[in-house]
């Protein structure tokens, strides 16, 4: 097995967004989980919300996710290198289900696959999001900054049960009559990528579903008749509690339901069977490239559109960096530069040093960071074409006492290097 690194062109991309904490900051995107080669990711630089399908070459933009996160200009896109988009989050069973985090706005959502999206209403109560974590298709855990752990509960609302009944055959089986076709139920809750494990009604009036754990469930008619109905988790067979359901209790116990049936009043009429699992999705989540030829031979691995692409790097002191401090002296380098190449380089777009490629299209060159806090961008072009070559970005920070008895005790160790 071989391995190696590459490099996207990132083309139509400008930089991407952190999500700061106290102890760590985040880039902010997520990759798809079936298809690596699809991100979703706020772009800081552009100010959009942007997607790409093949490993991040190409990018282009999602218009409607980025209106929706500011809410057509009531929240500015970005505040410096933090997005207002401060989480992504594809839900691993199903990537057509995709969830974006931000700071004030609430959260939004796609079921296909970001082609539309939605906000939680409600949501914007939970601020400064730093993740989403995808329980099943329609329960996700929310985190925040500073303003605990929250939980958004979907209730899917259904027409009918008929298209999944074309996938999987089902049983509709009454309680006290026979047993009807499935398009008689008409009021109920289904049960997907899982299956009943129990009711518990009142009078007949159902107020308790047990249901197997990671199970989604999804509402058929008016979903506001089940909302005294709580919703449990249990991995244990708890069966038909209230009543004396024996046709119904005995139908159980050999194949658990994967709906349960009520009238107007929600009282409990029936339940519906089938050979397997309701699925999520009518149809398998739709793949968006073609299988490259060599990927049967693992001896051949698809190379990277910028393998051999120049590339420019920032160190301080020798050591890589994209954080430095005012005034500090920068080391801007590169390598696969055409050799003798003259080059200017450029500090936020500001003509700066020049220097000219080595034999081995190498180069080096020493700058001053400037003195104003925030993100910066230093990019090279070649002199005589004006052509851009390579750009990146660094931050000027503060350097407060941490950072300076941080800095002391390093060269203290490299000049005492046996010292503890």
């Amino acid at each position: 097995m071989t391995a190696s690194v590459t490099y996207p062109s990132m083309n139509g991309f400008g930089g991407l967004g952190i999500n700061p904490t106290m102890f760590a900051w985040y880039e902010v995107f997520a990759a798809d989980p079936l298809d690596s080669r699809h991100l979703i990711a706020p772009d800081v630089i552009n100010e959009k919300m942007m997607q790409t399908w093949d490993g991040g070459d190409n990018w282009a933009e999602i218009p409607l996710l980025t209106s929706l996160v500011t809410e057509a200009g009531r929240f500015q896109f970005r505040n410096w290198i933090f997005p207002h988009a401060s989480a992504v989050s594809f839900y691993s069973a199903d990537p057509n289900r995709v969830a974006i985090g931000t700071q004030q706005g609430g959260i939004f959502v796609s079921t296909d696959r970001g082609a539309t999206w939605f906000k939680v209403p409600g949501s914007e109560r939970a601020t400064y999001i730093t993740s989403i974590e995808w329980r099943n298709a329609n329960d996700l855990f929310v985190s925040t900054y500073g303003r605990g752990l929250w939980r958004v509960q979907a209730k899917l609302t259904l027409p009918n049960i008929d298209r999944y009944c074309l996938i999987v055959n089902c049983l509709f089986r009454y309680i006290d009559k026979g047993d009807p076709v499935p398009d008689r139920f008409k009021h109920g809750i289904l049960v997907y990528e899982g299956r009943v494990q129990g009711v518990r009604v009142e009078r007949g009036v159902l107020r308790q579903l047990f249901i197997s754990p990671g199970a989604s469930i999804g509402f058929i008619g008016d979903n506001r008749q089940f909302d005294k109905v709580a919703v449990s988790e249990t991995a244990k067979f708890v069966g038909m509690r209230g009543a004396a359901q024996d046709e119904l209790q005995f139908a159980a116990k050999q194949a658990a339901p994967v709906g349960i049936a009520v009238d107007e009043r929600s009282k409990l009429i029936g339940a519906l069977f089938t050979a397997g699992n309701l699925p999520l999705d009518e149809e398998p989540p739709p793949t968006h490239r073609e299988k490259p030829e060599c990927e049967d031979d693992e001896d051949q691995v698809p190379e990277s559109p910028t393998a051999n692409k120049p590339y420019i790097r920032l160190s301080l002191d020798g050591r890589a960096a994209d954080v430095v401090g005012p005034g500090d002296k920068l080391t801007i380098s590169g390598v696969r530069v055409k050799p003798g190449t003259v080059l200017e380089l450029l500090m936020d777009s500001r003509p700066v040093e020049k220097a000219t490629a080595n034999q081995d299209g190498s180069f080096s060159v020493v700058v001053t960071a400037p003195p104003e806090f925030g993100l910066h961008t230093v990019s090279i072009r070649d002199v005589r074409s004006r052509a851009m070559i390579d750009a990146t970005m660094f931050i000027v920070r503060h350097r407060d006492s941490r950072d300076a008895r941080d800095e002391e005790g390093r060269k203290d160790q490299e000049k005492y290097p046996d010292k503890r």
